[in-house]
């Protein structure tokens, strides 16, 4: 974090020396666009995102009929050869899952039938990340809204609607 913080401070002392360089000049600004993030700045932001997540997961209160209906129903609709679902937990708003996989195709595949799956009809959006041999994914309740960002993450990961 504090790596960020000072990349950040070095982009906007450099932005002040073009903005000052360019007054002296007499030429028009031009608004600069923002760096790409590295590959590396991105995973941090889907980790932290995602630790953000499994947190509001943990903090909730089960809502025990809920919960256990939508786990009984997950347990049918994501069966996927190629792919074992090691745990599905709700709470009240969120579910968990974590699932392995024989090989990146399957996961890929696995990846492709999560925004197809309706786990029952409660729940609406999923986000997820994937390292190729394991899925982890965050299923939220309809009408529910995802939990606020943390002021150090970006909302760069994978969605799907």
């Amino acid at each position: 974090m504090a790596a960020l913080r000072r990349e950040l401070e070095a982009l906007r002392q450099t932005v002040a020396l073009l903005a000052e360089s360019r007054s002296e000049r007499d030429e028009p600004e031009v608004a600069l666009a923002p760096p790409e993030p590295t590959p590396e700045a991105q995973a941090r932001r889907i980790e932290a995102r995602f630790r953000n997540l499994e947190d509001a997961r943990y903090a909730e209160v089960r809502d025990e009929a809920w919960a256990h209906r939508t786990e009984t129903e997950a347990a049918q609709s994501l069966a996927v050869e190629g792919s074992f679902v090691e745990s599905f937990e709700c709470a009240a708003s969120l579910c968990e899952l974590r699932a392995r996989h024989d090989g990146h195709s399957d996961a890929e595949h696995f990846r492709s039938h999560l925004v197809m799956a309706r786990v029952g009809e409660e729940l609406g959006a999923v986000r997820w990340t994937t390292d190729g041999e394991q899925t982890v994914a965050y299923f939220l309740r309809v009408g529910a809204s995802w939990p606020p960002e943390d002021s150090e993450s970006d909302p760069t990961f994978a969605s799907a609607p």
